[in-house]
């Protein structure tokens, strides 16, 4: 049964993180239509986590989840969609708008330069080393699967079923 949950967290998982793709993609474009569907797909996204594991406790558990195996789902799940949304954002840093990263260290800058932090070249070259497209893409995945972590711990005590007792 177990194998059977790591296929569905997997095929599903690339489901999902075609939804984490879309969303980061919204997520880049100055538009108010983009942004609003950028934060419509953040609130589905619990949702559609919750309906994929009550999809895996009838089809491939048989009805019977403990709250253990529906959080490791979750977990699963949220990992193959991080995985899956990472490979979209370093195609997207790399070739689709390879100025993204530039111009987020241009507004990290300035941000830091209003706070009045010290701004010093050592300073500089380290927000440069951090906000490569890898290391960002990397990032994500962990944010990504934090995310799923928290969200999982809630919809995992929402699905899981006990065995019904026998006579």
């Amino acid at each position: 049964m177990k194998p059977m949950i790591l296929k569905h967290a997997m095929y599903f998982g690339l489901l999902f993180g075609l939804m984490f793709s879309l969303n980061f993609y919204f997520s880049t474009i100055e538009a108010v239509i983009p942004n609003v569907l950028s934060w419509v797909l953040v609130l589905l996204m619990p949702y559609v986590a919750y309906r994929l594991a009550v999809d895996c406790r009838e089809r491939v558990c048989d009805g019977v989840i403990s709250y253990g195996t529906a959080l490791w789902y979750g977990i699963q799940l949220f990992f193959y969609a991080a995985l899956v949304a990472a490979v979209f954002k370093l195609i997207y840093f790399n070739y689709i708008s390879p100025d993204f990263l530039s111009l987020q260290i241009d507004q990290s800058l300035k941000l830091m330069e209003q706070m009045q932090l010290p701004l010093g070249a050592a300073e500089v070259a380290e927000v440069k080393k951090v906000l490569t497209p890898i290391n960002m893409s990397l990032n994500y995945i962990w944010l990504d699967v934090l995310a799923g972590l928290m969200v999982s711990l809630f919809t995992a005590a929402l699905v899981k079923r006990d065995a019904p007792m026998s006579n």
